[in-house]
Protein backbone atom coordinates (compact mmCIF):
# COMPACT_ATOMS: atom_id res chain seq x y z
CA UNK A 1 0.00 0.00 0.00
CA UNK A 2 0.91 3.37 -0.96
CA UNK A 3 2.90 5.39 2.01
CA UNK A 4 1.44 8.30 0.52
CA UNK A 5 -1.96 7.31 1.28
CA UNK A 6 -0.66 5.81 4.54
CA UNK A 7 0.18 9.80 5.26
CA UNK A 8 -3.30 10.80 4.49
CA UNK A 9 -4.68 8.96 7.21
CA UNK A 10 -1.97 9.62 9.58
CA UNK A 11 -3.16 13.36 8.70
CA UNK A 12 -6.49 13.03 9.69
CA UNK A 13 -5.44 11.28 13.01
CA UNK A 14 -2.82 13.89 13.57
CA UNK A 15 -4.25 17.04 12.89
CA UNK A 16 -8.34 16.61 12.24
CA UNK A 17 -9.57 15.24 15.36
CA UNK A 18 -11.10 16.59 18.21
CA UNK A 19 -10.25 15.72 22.32
CA UNK A 20 -12.20 12.47 21.99
CA UNK A 21 -9.58 11.15 18.63
CA UNK A 22 -13.02 12.12 16.40
CA UNK A 23 -12.44 13.07 13.10
CA UNK A 24 -13.25 16.92 12.61
CA UNK A 25 -14.52 18.62 9.51
CA UNK A 26 -11.33 21.49 9.72
CA UNK A 27 -8.21 21.25 11.51
CA UNK A 28 -8.75 20.22 15.29
CA UNK A 29 -7.29 23.79 16.12
CA UNK A 30 -10.49 25.34 14.03
CA UNK A 31 -13.22 23.10 15.45
CA UNK A 32 -13.01 23.57 19.01
CA UNK A 33 -16.66 23.50 19.88
CA UNK A 34 -16.58 23.76 23.42
CA UNK A 35 -15.54 27.55 21.98
CA UNK A 36 -18.77 28.30 20.12
CA UNK A 37 -17.64 27.08 17.13
CA UNK A 38 -20.06 24.92 15.28
CA UNK A 39 -17.97 23.93 12.30
CA UNK A 40 -17.51 20.35 13.10
CA UNK A 41 -20.84 18.88 14.56
CA UNK A 42 -20.65 15.56 12.92
CA UNK A 43 -17.38 13.86 14.75
CA UNK A 44 -19.57 10.98 15.28
CA UNK A 45 -20.40 10.09 11.23
CA UNK A 46 -17.16 11.56 10.53
CA UNK A 47 -15.18 8.97 12.39
CA UNK A 48 -17.14 6.10 10.76
CA UNK A 49 -16.10 7.15 7.61
CA UNK A 50 -12.97 7.26 8.29
CA UNK A 51 -12.60 3.55 9.83
CA UNK A 52 -14.78 2.71 6.65
CA UNK A 53 -12.20 3.97 4.31
CA UNK A 54 -9.07 2.34 6.24
CA UNK A 55 -11.18 -1.06 5.84
CA UNK A 56 -10.71 -0.16 1.86
CA UNK A 57 -7.41 0.54 1.63
CA UNK A 58 -5.46 -1.96 4.35
CA UNK A 59 -5.71 -5.29 5.96
CA UNK A 60 -6.52 -3.55 9.74
CA UNK A 61 -4.36 -5.85 11.99
CA UNK A 62 -4.35 -6.15 15.67
CA UNK A 63 -2.78 -3.16 16.73
CA UNK A 64 -5.46 -1.30 14.63
CA UNK A 65 -8.57 -2.27 16.16
CA UNK A 66 -6.66 -2.38 19.51
CA UNK A 67 -5.84 1.47 19.31
CA UNK A 68 -9.72 2.01 17.92
CA UNK A 69 -11.09 0.21 20.71
CA UNK A 70 -9.79 1.76 23.25
CA UNK A 71 -10.22 5.48 21.25
CA UNK A 72 -14.19 4.13 20.66
CA UNK A 73 -14.73 3.52 24.13
CA UNK A 74 -13.37 6.51 25.35
CA UNK A 75 -15.68 7.70 22.99
CA UNK A 76 -18.60 5.89 24.49
CA UNK A 77 -18.01 6.90 27.93
CA UNK A 78 -17.89 10.22 27.60
CA UNK A 79 -20.94 10.56 25.00
CA UNK A 80 -23.36 7.74 26.25
CA UNK A 81 -25.76 8.78 28.12
CA UNK A 82 -28.12 5.41 28.56
CA UNK A 83 -27.29 2.31 26.71
CA UNK A 84 -28.14 2.81 23.11
CA UNK A 85 -28.60 6.94 23.30
CA UNK A 86 -25.47 8.91 22.92
CA UNK A 87 -25.23 13.01 22.57
CA UNK A 88 -23.29 14.79 19.78
CA UNK A 89 -20.68 16.66 22.22
CA UNK A 90 -19.57 15.61 25.29
CA UNK A 91 -20.04 19.25 26.60
CA UNK A 92 -22.47 20.72 27.27
CA UNK A 93 -25.50 18.79 27.49
CA UNK A 94 -28.27 21.35 29.36
CA UNK A 95 -30.67 22.20 26.47
CA UNK A 96 -30.15 25.86 27.56
CA UNK A 97 -26.70 26.20 26.88
CA UNK A 98 -26.51 27.85 23.51
CA UNK A 99 -24.11 25.60 22.27
CA UNK A 100 -26.02 22.55 22.89
CA UNK A 101 -27.28 20.93 19.77
CA UNK A 102 -29.05 17.53 19.65
CA UNK A 103 -27.77 14.58 18.01
CA UNK A 104 -28.57 13.49 14.08
CA UNK A 105 -29.36 10.41 12.78
CA UNK A 106 -26.50 10.74 10.70
CA UNK A 107 -24.30 10.45 13.76
CA UNK A 108 -25.97 7.21 15.28
CA UNK A 109 -25.51 5.65 11.47
CA UNK A 110 -21.48 6.76 12.05
CA UNK A 111 -21.07 5.16 15.66
CA UNK A 112 -22.71 2.25 14.03
CA UNK A 113 -19.85 2.43 11.20
CA UNK A 114 -16.92 2.22 13.70
CA UNK A 115 -18.43 0.01 15.67
CA UNK A 116 -18.78 -2.74 12.60
CA UNK A 117 -15.00 -2.17 11.73
CA UNK A 118 -13.89 -2.71 15.13
CA UNK A 119 -16.12 -5.82 15.95
CA UNK A 120 -17.86 -3.79 19.25
CA UNK A 121 -21.38 -6.02 17.90
CA UNK A 122 -22.52 -5.33 21.83
CA UNK A 123 -22.27 -1.66 21.63
CA UNK A 124 -24.35 -1.79 18.13
CA UNK A 125 -27.01 -4.20 19.55
CA UNK A 126 -27.76 -1.74 22.74
CA UNK A 127 -28.32 1.18 20.27
CA UNK A 128 -30.52 -1.06 17.94
CA UNK A 129 -32.59 -2.12 21.64
CA UNK A 130 -32.57 1.64 22.43
CA UNK A 131 -34.23 2.68 18.97
CA UNK A 132 -36.89 -0.37 18.71
CA UNK A 133 -37.77 0.63 22.53
CA UNK A 134 -38.62 4.19 21.57
CA UNK A 135 -40.67 3.03 18.02
CA UNK A 136 -37.33 4.34 16.45
CA UNK A 137 -38.02 7.87 17.55
CA UNK A 138 -34.75 8.84 19.17
CA UNK A 139 -34.05 11.91 20.92
CA UNK A 140 -31.47 12.83 23.95
CA UNK A 141 -33.03 16.35 24.35
CA UNK A 142 -33.65 16.10 28.19
CA UNK A 143 -37.41 16.85 28.20
CA UNK A 144 -37.77 13.84 25.12
CA UNK A 145 -35.40 11.32 26.67
CA UNK A 146 -38.66 10.22 28.66
CA UNK A 147 -41.14 10.28 26.46
CA UNK A 148 -42.15 7.66 23.97
CA UNK A 149 -43.97 8.10 20.23
CA UNK A 150 -46.28 5.39 20.81
CA UNK A 151 -48.01 7.11 23.76
CA UNK A 152 -47.90 10.40 22.43
CA UNK A 153 -49.46 9.79 18.97
CA UNK A 154 -53.04 9.08 21.18
CA UNK A 155 -53.03 12.49 22.81
CA UNK A 156 -54.96 15.34 21.46
CA UNK A 157 -52.56 17.71 21.91
CA UNK A 158 -50.35 16.01 20.00
CA UNK A 159 -52.97 15.67 16.76
CA UNK A 160 -53.75 19.66 17.66
CA UNK A 161 -49.64 20.15 17.14
CA UNK A 162 -49.93 18.11 13.99
CA UNK A 163 -52.70 20.10 12.79
CA UNK A 164 -50.74 23.66 13.46
CA UNK A 165 -47.88 22.48 12.15
CA UNK A 166 -49.49 21.41 8.63
CA UNK A 167 -51.50 24.67 8.43
CA UNK A 168 -48.38 26.62 9.00
CA UNK A 169 -46.60 24.70 5.94
CA UNK A 170 -49.72 24.60 3.46
CA UNK A 171 -50.27 28.42 4.08
CA UNK A 172 -47.26 29.84 4.23
CA UNK A 173 -45.99 27.15 1.90
CA UNK A 174 -42.60 26.50 4.26
CA UNK A 175 -41.57 23.09 4.76
CA UNK A 176 -37.97 24.31 6.08
CA UNK A 177 -38.38 24.82 9.26
CA UNK A 178 -37.97 28.52 9.92
CA UNK A 179 -37.97 30.30 13.06
CA UNK A 180 -42.13 30.20 13.41
CA UNK A 181 -42.57 26.75 12.36
CA UNK A 182 -39.80 25.92 15.47
CA UNK A 183 -41.57 27.16 17.95
CA UNK A 184 -44.56 25.03 17.22
CA UNK A 185 -42.36 22.05 17.35
CA UNK A 186 -40.34 22.73 20.38
CA UNK A 187 -43.39 23.85 22.53
CA UNK A 188 -44.87 20.62 21.56
CA UNK A 189 -42.56 17.48 22.84
CA UNK A 190 -44.84 15.03 20.74
CA UNK A 191 -44.42 16.33 17.39
CA UNK A 192 -40.92 16.97 18.25
CA UNK A 193 -39.92 13.83 19.11
CA UNK A 194 -41.54 12.69 16.28
CA UNK A 195 -39.10 15.08 13.85
CA UNK A 196 -36.16 12.60 15.43
CA UNK A 197 -37.60 9.27 13.71
CA UNK A 198 -35.56 7.28 12.04
CA UNK A 199 -36.88 6.04 8.66
CA UNK A 200 -36.61 2.68 7.49
CA UNK A 201 -33.88 3.23 4.94
CA UNK A 202 -31.70 4.37 8.09
CA UNK A 203 -32.84 1.44 10.24
CA UNK A 204 -31.25 -0.58 7.76
CA UNK A 205 -28.16 0.40 8.98
CA UNK A 206 -28.55 -0.24 12.41
CA UNK A 207 -29.82 -3.87 11.90
CA UNK A 208 -26.86 -4.39 10.28
CA UNK A 209 -24.27 -3.52 12.24
CA UNK A 210 -25.89 -5.11 15.11
CA UNK A 211 -25.73 -8.35 12.89
CA UNK A 212 -30.09 -8.68 12.99
CA UNK A 213 -31.90 -9.81 9.65
CA UNK A 214 -33.89 -6.46 8.74
CA UNK A 215 -37.47 -5.86 7.84
CA UNK A 216 -37.47 -5.73 3.95
CA UNK A 217 -39.04 -2.42 3.97
CA UNK A 218 -35.80 -0.99 5.11
CA UNK A 219 -34.21 -2.72 2.02
CA UNK A 220 -36.92 -1.17 -0.37
CA UNK A 221 -36.73 2.30 1.54
CA UNK A 222 -32.92 2.48 1.32
CA UNK A 223 -33.28 1.67 -2.91
CA UNK A 224 -36.07 4.04 -3.56
CA UNK A 225 -34.19 6.47 -1.39
CA UNK A 226 -30.83 5.91 -3.29
CA UNK A 227 -32.50 6.45 -6.68
CA UNK A 228 -33.47 10.14 -5.21
CA UNK A 229 -30.57 10.69 -3.89
CA UNK A 230 -28.77 10.47 -7.38
CA UNK A 231 -31.66 12.41 -9.55
CA UNK A 232 -29.30 15.31 -11.28
CA UNK A 233 -31.45 17.85 -10.01
CA UNK A 234 -30.54 16.90 -6.57
CA UNK A 235 -27.95 19.25 -5.14
CA UNK A 236 -27.56 17.56 -1.75
CA UNK A 237 -23.76 16.13 -1.90
CA UNK A 238 -23.59 15.17 1.59
CA UNK A 239 -26.84 12.72 0.48
CA UNK A 240 -24.12 11.54 -2.16
CA UNK A 241 -21.88 10.65 0.03
CA UNK A 242 -23.24 9.55 2.43
CA UNK A 243 -24.68 6.69 0.09
CA UNK A 244 -21.27 6.19 -0.77
CA UNK A 245 -20.53 4.77 2.86
CA UNK A 246 -23.84 3.04 2.80
CA UNK A 247 -22.70 0.77 -0.39
CA UNK A 248 -19.02 0.51 0.97
CA UNK A 249 -20.45 -0.93 4.39
CA UNK A 250 -22.66 -3.07 2.40
CA UNK A 251 -19.07 -4.70 0.28
CA UNK A 252 -17.40 -4.72 3.24
CA UNK A 253 -19.48 -6.57 5.67
CA UNK A 254 -23.15 -7.81 4.48
CA UNK A 255 -22.93 -8.18 0.42
CA UNK A 256 -22.48 -6.10 -2.21
CA UNK A 257 -24.96 -4.57 -3.81
CA UNK A 258 -22.66 -4.23 -7.52
CA UNK A 259 -25.74 -2.95 -9.17
CA UNK A 260 -26.62 0.24 -7.11
CA UNK A 261 -22.77 0.54 -6.97
CA UNK A 262 -22.15 1.11 -10.69
CA UNK A 263 -25.97 2.99 -10.88
CA UNK A 264 -24.18 5.41 -8.41
CA UNK A 265 -20.67 5.73 -10.51
CA UNK A 266 -22.83 6.32 -13.84
CA UNK A 267 -25.00 8.88 -12.26
CA UNK A 268 -22.08 10.67 -10.42
CA UNK A 269 -19.63 10.93 -13.52
CA UNK A 270 -22.70 12.35 -15.25
CA UNK A 271 -22.60 14.72 -12.87
CA UNK A 272 -19.14 15.37 -11.89
CA UNK A 273 -16.88 13.94 -14.24
CA UNK A 274 -13.90 12.04 -13.92
CA UNK A 275 -13.35 11.00 -10.07
CA UNK A 276 -16.65 12.22 -9.11
CA UNK A 277 -16.70 11.17 -5.88
CA UNK A 278 -13.20 13.35 -5.33
CA UNK A 279 -15.02 16.25 -6.44
CA UNK A 280 -18.08 15.77 -4.35
CA UNK A 281 -15.33 15.76 -1.32
CA UNK A 282 -14.05 18.82 -2.39
CA UNK A 283 -16.99 20.53 -2.62
CA UNK A 284 -18.47 19.07 0.87
CA UNK A 285 -15.04 19.25 2.85
CA UNK A 286 -14.36 22.78 1.76
CA UNK A 287 -11.40 22.95 3.43
CA UNK A 288 -8.56 22.64 0.68
CA UNK A 289 -5.94 20.54 2.37
CA UNK A 290 -8.76 18.14 3.88
CA UNK A 291 -6.75 14.79 3.25
CA UNK A 292 -10.10 13.60 2.21
CA UNK A 293 -9.80 15.38 -0.82
CA UNK A 294 -6.59 13.26 -1.91
CA UNK A 295 -7.75 9.61 -0.53
CA UNK A 296 -11.12 10.15 -2.65
CA UNK A 297 -9.24 10.35 -5.41
CA UNK A 298 -7.55 6.91 -5.34
CA UNK A 299 -10.83 5.04 -5.12
CA UNK A 300 -13.16 4.35 -8.12
CA UNK A 301 -15.79 1.18 -8.99
CA UNK A 302 -14.90 -1.07 -10.91
CA UNK A 303 -16.01 -3.00 -13.82
CA UNK A 304 -17.66 -5.26 -11.75
CA UNK A 305 -19.13 -3.06 -9.46
CA UNK A 306 -17.05 -3.13 -6.64
CA UNK A 307 -15.81 0.11 -4.70
CA UNK A 308 -12.01 -0.45 -5.03
CA UNK A 309 -8.60 1.66 -5.07
CA UNK A 310 -6.25 2.57 -7.63
CA UNK A 311 -2.71 1.65 -4.91
CA UNK A 312 -2.39 -1.73 -4.18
Amino acid sequence: MSNKILGYFNDLELNYTDKLGRITYLPAKQSDYTKGNYDSLNQHLWTGETLLLFSLFFNLNDEFKLHWYITLKGIKKATEIAPGLYKRHPDPYSDKDPRYDPISLDEYLGINFSYKVVDLNKESQDILDYHKKKNWCVSDKSSLIDLNIKSEIFTLKFWKAVYQVLKYCIINRDFTGSNDLDKIIDTNPGVDLLTSYRQPKDQLFIYLAANKKAPIICWVHFIVTAFLTLKMNNNEKSGRILLFFKLLFLQKFVKPMRWLAKYYDKKMTDKYGIFPLAACFKLYYEHKEHPFHKIAECIYVDDNGLISTLVK
